[in-house]
């Protein structure tokens, strides 16, 4: 269950429809929303946002009203804390207009990947709900920027949000798309979709792209043998005593039909399909795919129009901590809709 929800905001565009998510999201599960910014030393490109800061902390001082916590502070960066609290503010009454109840915000200062971090772990938060980029002078370049940084390192659910699409928040979500391929992560990625499409009225489609390249051993793992037929554990029973005694488990694999991998696939749904069917939902999808995995999901993502992806952290055979060049990184960097990366 999500009681706690951290979203930071910038004053950014993405971070603003990043914004307009979590609250949503707090509202929908009953959720507490704690709206971050982390301060800077400089300002950076948010020219525009430094100059209404200027405009409003001169007016409070000529006024006597509040401008800043830090009064022996350089004038500069107290400007840039008045900024901060104008964000928060704004990010405040947003939240609230959208159905949160539940807010609290914090003005920190330093390095914003470190103390995003920092916060997400202390107190734990459930999920982190961010946008796929910030006002910071990477704008676009997920690798080594926050938003990858945050994606690699937090010790929670992340959520991915990419600005500029005609969606606004998650008010519309009709179509929830979840790569499943049985494994730990998945499971927990397939309650969590169910879940938000009780909520929304959603339709989840189930997709699993056929396993090559993994071992028998693997394989047999991900799937409940009495529910294959004898014909496909005898074509993997004979795949892994051939593996043994030849090439290895590299060669081996290679030599596992595409039935075999079809009739796995067709189980693993099924096994997503009951998840779904337990938590209560009727509209439910599935569908077999074929090819290179991260390719397959986001082709799927964008045919079917979904607007959200729910999917596990990490999947079958991949290395926890070792996200980039996995599944879940290139889908999470490249989805034409919200990403949800479950851990």
């Amino acid at each position: 269950m999500v009681q706690k929800i951290l979203t930071p905001v910038d004053g950014s565009e993405n971070a603003n429809t990043a914004l307009e998510v979590a609250a949503d999201l707090a509202a929908g599960m009953g959720a507490q929303l704690k709206i971050l910014h982390v301060g800077l030393r400089q300002a950076g490109p948010r020219q525009s946002l430094l100059e209404a800061a200027e405009y409003s902390f001169d007016k409070a001082e000529r006024k006597g009203g509040w401008t800043s916590d830090h009064h022996n502070w350089p004038r500069r960066l107290q400007v840039l804390e008045h900024m901060g609290r104008m964000i928060l503010d704004n990010a405040e009454t947003c939240a609230r207009d959208r159905g949160a109840a539940e807010i609290e915000t914090e003005l920190d200062w330093g390095e914003e990947g470190e103390r995003i971090l920092h916060h997400a772990k202390h107190p734990f938060t459930d999920m982190i709900v961010m946008g796929s980029r910030g006002a910071g002078p990477l704008q676009g370049v997920l690798m080594g920027s926050v938003s990858h940084k945050v994606f690699h390192l937090a010790p929670c659910t992340c959520v991915t949000v990419h600005a500029g699409k005609e969606r606004l928040g998650l008010g519309t979500v009709e179509r929830i798309l979840v790569p499943f391929d049985g494994s730990g992560h998945a499971v927990k990625a397939a309650e969590l979709a169910c879940d938000m499409a009780a909520k929304f009225s959603a339709t989840v489609k189930f997709v699993h792209v056929l396993l090559h390249g993994q071992t028998p051993e693997l394989l047999l793992g991900v799937v409940d043998k009495d529910r294959l037929d004898a014909e496909t554990l005898d074509a993997l029973e004979n795949v892994r005593a051939v593996g043994g005694l030849a090439m290895g488990e590299a060669y081996a694999v290679q030599l596992i039909p595409d039935a075999v991998l079809k009739d796995i696939g067709a189980e693993v749904l099924e096994r997503a399909q009951k998840i779904a069917s337990d938590k209560g939902l009727s509209k439910i999808e599935t569908a077999l795919l074929d090819g290179q995995p991260a390719h397959s999901i986001l082709e799927a993502a964008e045919k079917d129009r979904a607007d959200l992806i729910v999917m596990g952290m990490r999947g079958l055979a991949e290395v926890e901590g070792l996200l980039v060049g996995s599944v879940s990184y290139k889908v999470n960097h490249l989805a034409p809709c919200t990403c949800i990366a479950v851990r």
